[in-house]
């Protein structure tokens, strides 16, 4: 889980120089928090799973997209492509964001001087070869392990054909509802917001950004009583909607108006006001109680105990307790007379 404490404290990094772009240095610094404060990025920074990695390398493509997009300078969009390609190594579905690398390098061809677009063809040739690299590292790697460039270990687990648009009618309204439960104010300004500041590309880029992601994860069958928890795989899509609430904040009138705002969105987390769960509305603070993980004393677990130890743990530990080895593992919640196992993941497969 150190791995994805570094790559979590990255992706803020990259979070910051990509906000940079779009607003000015305490707005982005304001956005950098949000995000930062926000209760799926701190536990999944903490957690043995690819988000904290996806996060991080999305994050720093966008950031370095971006920065080419304004300075026309061909390294940035080398690393971006490098970045974006990365990304499909870490979770294929990532292979979406490469559309909008695509519109990024046809409209930077477009709009240069005709004396000039030969230059700019080839810089987008070295952005594509950069991306495109990557990709060709995860198809030799997977000829080498399944014998097909196409084939990938998900799909041998037989859950990726569980994607179909017969999902997306129900699967949709609950995204937006767990959007609006666990993200609220930042879900409706920034959905709003990426489209009304910024030029024209930029806005087109952020909609590309958040809206397939979407799109493609509202056609996954997945429906549990623990729904929310498929936000972890829109995780990317994040600072594009906390970038783009206070980006259009920063965009309005009225200096000390704004700050006044921003600040007050940075202590809403903080305080105890009503907020919807899958039960109704009840008081919460999702700061105060956060689902923390012991890193340091499943380590010391592990490093200590025989593989034939059975550990009896608590929620937040009990999926991470046998990370590395294989402890027999029982939650402490099930000796409780109310607990209830976890239904069947495809209840309505």
């Amino acid at each position: 889980s150190w791995g994805s404490q570094i790559l979590g404290t990255l992706a803020l990094a990259g979070a910051f120089m990509l906000f940079r772009s779009w607003m000015s240095t305490f707005a982005a610094l304001v956005a950098t928090a949000l995000l930062g404060l926000d209760g799926f990025v701190c536990f999944f920074s903490s957690f043995a799973l690819t988000h904290a990695a996806d996060l991080c390398v999305v994050i720093w493509g966008m950031a370095f997209l971006w920065t080419w997009m304004n300075s026309k300078k061909t390294l940035w969009g080398v690393a971006a492509g490098a970045c974006l390609g990365f990304a499909v190594l870490v979770r294929p579905c990532n292979l979406l964001l490469g559309g909008l690398l695509a519109v990024a390098m046809i409209a930077h061809i477009i709009m240069t001087e005709k004396s000039k677009r030969r230059a700019a063809f080839l810089d987008s040739l070295m952005i594509s070869c950069a991306y495109l690299s990557m990709i060709g590292v995860l198809a030799v790697y997977q000829y080498a392990a399944f014998g097909n460039p196409l084939m990938t270990g998900y799909s041998l687990s037989g859950e990726s054909g569980s994607f179909a648009f017969s999902f997306f009618p129900q699967r949709l309204p609950q995204y937006l509802d767990v959007f609006i439960r666990f993200l609220g104010l930042p879900f409706v300004v920034g959905g709003m917001g990426m489209l009304l500041f910024g030029s024209t590309m930029d806005r087109l880029l952020r909609l590309m950004w958040a809206l397939p992601l979407l799109l493609l994860y509202s056609c996954y069958y997945w429906d549990a009583f623990w729904f929310h928890w498929l936000l972890r795989f829109l995780i990317v899509t994040f600072p594009v909607y906390y970038g783009a609430t206070i980006g259009w904040i920063d965009a309005g009138q009225g200096r000390w108006f704004k700050y006044a705002i921003m600040l007050f969105l940075i202590a809403l987390p903080f305080l105890a006001v009503p907020r919807m769960n899958k039960g109704g509305p009840v008081i919460t603070d999702k700061l105060q109680k956060p689902p923390i993980v012991d890193t340091r004393t499943r380590d010391c677990l592990e490093e200590t105990m025989p593989g034939d130890t059975v550990v009896f743990a608590d929620a937040a530990n009990y999926n991470m307790a046998a990370a590395r080895k294989s402890f027999r593992v029982y939650t402490i919640e099930a000796f409780r007379r109310e607990y209830q196992p976890f239904p069947t993941v495809a209840t309505n497969y």
